[in-house]
């Protein structure tokens, strides 16, 4: 049995691409990223402060200051914080494809 005659390098081409790669539409999902980013910021913001609570310094040590944290809420705050930051990175991506040209 022999191997068929292959042309030299044929095999080895790209594929032609199916989609262009500028597709102003992104700019939209760009757009609602960053306000899907923004509520993120606000809801982490808004979680760290309900999570956070400062208590009334002792009356012998005013200079001491003490805070309790809501574990709840705190691990709440940095899950919309890391929410916030790829929605992020999903904005510039989308960003990248609407305005790149081939």
């Amino acid at each position: 049995m022999t191997a068929p005659d292959l042309d030299e390098g044929a095999h080895l081409t790209w594929p032609e691409p199916t989609t262009p790669l500028h597709q102003p539409r992104r700019w939209i999902f760009a757009a609602v990223a960053v306000v899907v980013a923004a509520g993120c910021t606000v809801l982490a913001l808004w979680l760290w402060d309900r999570g956070v609570v400062e208590t009334a310094p002792l009356p012998d040590r005013p200079d001491l200051r003490f805070a309790e944290y809501a574990g709840d809420l705190v691990a709440l705050s940095v899950a919309a914080g890391a929410l916030a930051a790829i929605a992020l990175l999903e904005a510039v991506r989308n960003a990248v494809l609407a305005t790149r040209k081939r």
